[in-house]
């Protein structure tokens, strides 16, 4: 996928990558960040100083952001 091509590139590793809800909701476009730290809150991954950078890709536009869990 682009995004595992991108995440590569920017040396992120596979286990780094969180893919749990593409079999939930598959892409839904500039709501997968949304979508994705949800569960990652609910699920209780991140943890406080974790990092996490979300990607978004739609039709004809790509976003980019980069958070910080406090």
């Amino acid at each position: 996928s682009t995004t595992r091509v991108f995440a590569h590139a920017l040396g992120f590793q596979g286990p780094q990558l969180y893919a749990d809800n593409v079999g939930r909701f598959s892409h839904v476009a500039s709501s997968d960040p949304a979508i994705n730290l949800a569960s990652l809150i609910e699920g209780g991954t991140l943890t406080a100083g974790d990092r996490v950078m979300a990607c978004a890709s739609g039709p004809l536009s790509w976003s980019m952001l980069a958070l910080r869990k406090t």
